[in-house]
């Protein structure tokens, strides 16, 4: 599960502050016996006194420098932990950016080039249909022409589709919307 830096950087701040604290010997280990009262209303044959019962506690402070140097270590292990998974996480991000521009850029030369295929069949087209009407163009030849054009626009609006994908996509990963992306038409 991936989870927003703002929660990473959170947890980083609580184990930093976790491991500053056991630096200071803040988080020693205190041993407590527990202290509670009930009351209680006895009744038998006869009736007796109500009473309360109260038991006493005590809290002892336990200077423990194993706990302690467990305590920082296990803080130290939780900060590199939480470093590895930001840095990993932005070496992934720029890695994605990195193909995405990369696929943006081969998609706008296939629109390109699928451009300029486009217009010229648009011209072979147009040959094609005035030399039928003139009677000079066989009928298949003048029905494989306009094929090819309709297949190359769509080719080319596929491209075009692909492209905006790769554009929403990009921006999807920057965590922006449609803003600059350098690239040149």
């Amino acid at each position: 599960m991936i989870l927003s830096s703002k929660y990473w950087g959170l947890l980083k701040k609580n184990a930093q502050e976790k491991k500053r604290l056991a630096e200071k010997g803040k988080l020693d280990i205190y041993a407590t016996t527990g202290g509670r009262y009930n009351f209680y209303d006895v009744q038998g044959e006869v009736r007796q006194n109500d009473y309360w019962y109260v038991h006493g506690g005590i809290k002892v402070k336990i200077n423990d420098h194993k706990v302690l140097k467990y305590t920082i270590a296990k803080a130290q292990s939780d900060i590199d932990a939480i470093d590895y998974v930001i840095s990993d996480r932005r070496n992934k991000i720029n890695s994605d950016i990195s193909k995405l521009k990369e696929n943006l850029k081969k998609k706008k030369e296939q629109i390109i080039s699928t451009e300029e295929s486009q217009v010229s069949w648009e011209g072979i087209y147009e040959v094609k249909k005035k030399q039928f009407l003139a009677g000079e163009e066989s009928e298949d030849n003048f029905i494989q022409a306009f094929r090819t054009l309709v297949s190359t626009k769509q080719s080319y609006y596929k491209l075009e589709n692909n492209y905006f994908d790769l554009i929403r996509d990009l921006d999807y990963v920057c965590g922006e919307y449609f803003t600059v992306i350098n690239l040149t038409n």
